[in-house]
């Protein structure tokens, strides 16, 4: 009745291969001949997809050209956890989120620090197993070509290498961070009478109960350059007497490789967390955060 009735496709499943069914029945036949001719050529169609902007579009039509229909499924607002990916790949079934950044993901709208909630919605879809390529639209808008050879070196790394797939970063953390029940610690209090009148309860790993550490329970990791980060004590001294003069750093943004090169700019002001500079390429003044600098001269 499926098969005859099916108006677009048909997808046949079998327990056996179709040399081991018994001959002269209808089965037998039907998937001999799907085995030889079921096939159907796959295409990146474009017109199935919904973009939210220009630049999904374009990030779209450059890899509908770069992978092959009948290796790679490329599918645009992809749903999970109540949440839509801008675009996702599958090959093999292993799958790759890619979001394309417009100027709303940003504070400020200039490309350098994004917003809170995306870092909280990419942490909760990590946890799920997705793993992330984010294509910032100032850089692409900058260097297009440099964008789209950075996208597809990371996508044939990323689907060559298996290990890469299996969890993602927010994955391994929490399972770093776990602890059996038998071995978790208990959470003790200690009353302290000596000074107070009344009870005064103090918590496990205060400074007044010597020789006790408190477990560490929460996590609440950005993204982060790590062990690269510049000394801040130095920073700050270097960002003092550069006030309204120049200053050639590295910096990390959320793009792969952007501390590869230097950047020339124009400090405008800091503070402990973030420093503003005038970027004469762009022609606009930037928001950047100091704990992403991973040098500077």
């Amino acid at each position: 009745m499926a098969f005859s009735r099916a108006r677009i496709q048909v997808h046949a499943v079998t327990s056996l291969a179709p040399e081991l069914w018994p001959d002269g029945i209808w089965i037998k036949k039907y998937l001999e001949y799907i085995e030889k001719n079921g096939v159907v050529a796959r295409r990146h169609n474009k017109a199935e997809q919904r973009f939210d902007s220009q630049f999904e579009d374009e990030v779209f039509s450059y890899l509908a050209k770069k992978l092959d229909a009948n290796d790679y499924v490329l599918e645009t607002q992809t749903e999970s956890l109540g949440f839509k990916i801008d675009m996702t790949i599958h090959h093999n079934g292993n799958k790759l989120a890619i979001e394309c950044d417009g100027p709303t993901h940003f504070e400020g709208g200039d490309g350098q620090v994004y917003v809170q909630s995306d870092w909280e919605r990419q942490g909760a879809l990590e946890a799920a197993g997705w793993n992330f390529y984010r294509i910032s639209y100032f850089d692409w808008v900058s260097d297009q070509a440099g964008e789209e050879k950075a996208l597809t070196e990371f996508i044939n790394d990323y689907f060559g290498d298996s290990k890469k797939q299996l969890k993602t970063d927010v994955v391994k953390e929490l399972e770093s961070e776990t602890i059996a029940p038998e071995d978790a610690p208990k959470e003790m209090y200690v009353t302290d009478f000596s000074d107070e009148p009344v009870d005064n309860v103090t918590p496990v790993g205060s400074p007044s109960i010597p020789n006790v550490k408190q477990r560490k329970t929460t996590s609440n990791k950005g993204f982060s350059v790590g062990s690269r980060e510049v000394d801040q004590g130095a920073f700050g001294e270097y960002l003092k007497t550069r006030v309204s003069n120049n200053i050639t750093i590295r910096y990390q943004s959320t793009r792969a490789g952007s501390a590869n090169y230097w950047r020339n700019l124009s400090l405008l002001e800091f503070n402990d967390m973030y420093f503003s500079a005038y970027d004469s390429i762009a022609g606009i003044n930037k928001v950047f955060r100091r704990d992403r600098v991973v040098e500077f001269k």
